[in-house]
């Protein structure tokens, strides 16, 4: 917050006689006409008067005193005033905007001789590893022979601030002495003393997240308090990267008369730069189980050259030398000279978190040096032990023959199936075969994951749906439900079923029936599966590891032919596949054919087809991607929640600035009952921000939800937590650690 300047003001006082209805016209020209044929009629009246015997004295002064009456007439319809006048100087201000992001830390060593020519009078030399940008602003801003400041002041007052995502009156630091060797003075204002002309003085840091012009612009002149700006001047190497276009910040100034002058700082040729601008792992994954770690490199100034990208491997503390290599691979740019992304398959043996490093060697000439390696944040958590699913089938159609041997194959699974059609002296599928199905709360508390592909409701035991839905309400199990032409129908119309019905994603449609035999229940040819432009990004849809590749290959798949319609998705679903048929649509869109949400403490999703299995067609990897992401989603509620009092939910780990992020807070007391508060605050903490505060809000007709969003502006690390109302024994307090990326 900025204190109003205070503006210089003179105030000088005038007092004079003037004329109220004195005016320059057609008004006056008559009113003087007037006037001046009343003299001229009283003095020839008075030169023929001769009746009485009035001398000629006498006729002379009764002739003045009348053309005296006429003029004071006139004088008096003029309106005569005493006016007194205040006049008020005020001196504007010259405000002077020095840019202090990140990117003025960049040296430029000026290779060519015409621009090393303009920088040395400033710095005085350009020494082989370069001069910063920030360092060329402190010289240009103090050195005493230039005396810009100086001459600045000597017509207007100046004020100083430094900015990146936002303006701050900058700060000069006193010269060291014994007793403060980095005294503050308050903000720098030059008036009639002059500005500072030791460098070190300039408190510049170039430290700031991202460069917003125009929020500082406005902040800048908004700190005047209606005084009157003369000029903005911005010093910057002009990198806007957040914020206001450049026409929108000269349509403000130009509609309160201000004029811009932008001074260039920098090397204006192309800087040679290679960085590591993105490494992506997954947030959770499994000991001995391959995932992969996805690197994004970009550079300027080298042409089209091949880079070499180094993955290591190390402990969360451990240093370089600790660091295992992964992997090593080049990268060749395109014909846009864009580098597209390397995938490193990655596997750890051991449990624990693990950070992955991404390098790229240094280049001779590099302007930055600081930004050849990242670090996945938050680290890899490796997980130990193996899933257990539980896949529950009521027939042996071709999505159950295909999910069973590929959960058969996978490592880190281990799972058991009931078929429901096969007879009671049948050899189960499955890792861990059994031979009867787990009922028990102690049974089914075994399980992470439950799978239901059109289960028949006659084959569960009364009690059975109730016993799942509390494993995932409170325990943090997930369920996924996959819809076909048989059993689908009567499992939605058992009133028994409602347990597991209310923790799906999608209201379900009582004349789903009719809508079947009015459309057909089978297609002729397949219709495309639709990506709603909110999901693009959704891991849960990944099938590449370019965002733009994984779209490609959705629509390289075969699409539906049966599904079955729901009415809608509920209020805090998250749809990821909608029909491409527009006859497949109701008064709430295109049919959802898979949506997931959090239920409870674990996580629910539906899928609406029936033929992911026809995916193999195109290649394994689609069918087995799928189905292994959905499970490692539903699994997640159980690793990050549990019997808790709450848990954080938000769609994804990792945003990118100006992101909107939707965050989803199960609340329960300390009787493990739902919350009925009607908000929860959040503290947002990201980067050296102060905490700011977002009020998450009850979900309508889901007690213990609460719900919220807020934008992630900065880059860097986001941590949200929210104190839980009540309670004393078990954690009062959930957070969660997020990722803003450029």
């Amino acid at each position: 917050m900025f204190i109003l300047a205070q503006p210089s003001v003179t105030t000088r006082w005038e007092t004079q006689f003037e004329l109220a209805r004195w005016t320059v016209g057609a008004g006056l020209v008559v009113g003087v006409a007037l006037v001046a044929a009343g003299l001229y009629a009283i003095i020839w009246m008075y030169r023929r008067e001769g009746r009485g015997n009035l001398t000629q004295r006498g006729r002379i002064a009764l002739t003045a005193i009348r053309c005296a009456l006429l003029l004071l007439i006139g004088l008096i319809a003029l309106e005569p005033v005493l006016a007194r006048y205040q006049h008020r100087h005020v001196r504007a201000t010259t405000l002077v905007l020095i840019d202090d992001s990140a990117s003025m830390a960049v040296r430029d060593r000026y290779r060519n001789a015409s621009d090393q020519a303009r920088v040395v009078p400033v710095v005085g030399s350009v020494p082989e590893s370069g001069v910063s940008r920030i360092d060329v602003a402190r010289q240009f801003l103090a050195r005493e022979q230039t005396e810009w400041l100086r001459r600045l002041a000597a017509k207007n007052r100046v004020e100083v601030f430094r900015f990146s995502d936002r303006a701050a009156p900058l700060k000069s630091r006193e010269p060291a002495n014994d007793s403060a060797e980095d005294a503050e003075t308050p903000p720098a204002s030059t008036g009639s003393d002059g500005p500072a002309t030791d460098p070190t003085r300039w408190q510049l840091r170039a430290a700031g997240p991202a460069t917003d012009v125009g929020r500082a612009v406005r902040e800048a002149v908004g700190s005047l308090g209606g005084a009157p700006a003369a000029a903005v001047i911005v010093l910057s190497d002009g990198g806007l990267n957040q914020g206001e276009p450049p026409d929108a910040i000269g349509r403000f100034l130009e509609s309160r008369g201000v004029p811009l002058y932008a001074v260039g700082l920098g090397d204006p040729a192309e800087p040679v730069n290679v960085r590591v601008t993105e490494v992506i792992g997954p947030r959770h994954a499994f000991a001995r189980d391959p995932f992969s770690v996805t690197v994004q490199v970009a550079a300027e100034g080298i042409d089209s050259r091949p880079l070499s990208v180094e993955l290591l491997r190390l402990a969360p503390g451990g240093d370089a030398d600790s660091a295992v290599l992964v992997d090593r691979r080049d990268v060749a740019p395109d014909e846009n000279g864009v580098y597209p992304p390397l995938s490193f398959e990655c596997r750890v043996n051991e449990a624990g978190p693990v950070v992955f490093t991404a390098r790229v060697p240094l280049l001779p000439d590099e302007a930055v040096e600081t930004d050849n390696a990242r670090d996945t944040l938050p680290p890899v958590d490796v997980l130990d032990g193996r899933m257990r699913l539980l896949l529950v089938a009521g027939g042996p159609s071709y999505e159950y023959r295909f999910l069973t041997r590929l959960l058969e194959r996978d490592e880190t699974v281990d799972v058991s199936c009931w078929l429901q059609s096969a007879g009671t002296r049948a050899v189960r599928d499955g890792d861990i075969v059994i031979d009867h199905l787990p009922q028990t709360a102690e049974e089914l508390a075994a399980y992470d994951v439950f799978i239901l592909v059109d289960p028949n409701p006659a084959g569960l035991p009364p009690e059975w749906p109730a016993r799942v839905a509390t494993q995932i309400d409170d325990f943090g199990r997930g369920m996924l439900f996959a819809a076909d032409s048989k059993w689908t129908s009567v499992f939605l119309r058992d009133p028994r079923m409602q347990p597991l019905l209310e923790l799906l994603p999608v209201v379900f449609d009582s004349e789903a029936e009719l809508i079947i035999n009015q459309l057909g229940r089978y297609q002729r040819a397949a219709w495309p599966l639709v990506i709603p432009p909110e999901s693009a990004g959704s891991p849960l849809l990944r099938q590449a590891d370019a965002a733009a590749a994984s779209l490609e290959a959705w629509s390289r798949l075969e699409g539906v032919f049966w599904h079955y319609p729901v009415r809608r998705e509920k209020p805090a679903a998250t749809v990821l596949l909608r029909h491409g048929n527009p006859r497949m649509a109701g008064p709430y869109g295109p049919h959802v054919l898979y949506a997931v949400q959090y239920a409870g403490s674990g996580r629910t999703a539906w899928l609406g087809f029936n033929s992911t299995w026809r995916w193999q067609r195109y290649g394994p990897e689609y069918f087995e991607r799928f189905w292994i992401q959905a499970i490692r989603y539903l699994m997640e509620g159980k690793l990050l929640g549990g019997k808790q009092r709450g848990v954080i939910m938000t769609d994804q780990d990792q945003f990118n600035a100006g992101d909107t992020v939707v965050v989803t807070l199960r609340a329960l007391d300390e009787r493990f009952e739902p919350v009925t508060v009607p908000s929860i605050d959040l503290e947002v903490v990201q980067s050296d921000e102060a905490p700011r505060t977002v009020v998450l809000t009850a979900t309508p007709g889901r007690e213990g939800f609460y719900q919220g969003r807020f934008v992630v502006d900065r880059v860097g690390p986001v941590r949200i937590s929210a104190t839980l109302p009540g309670g004393a024994g078990a954690p009062a307090a959930v957070q969660r650690d997020l990722v803003v990326r450029p």
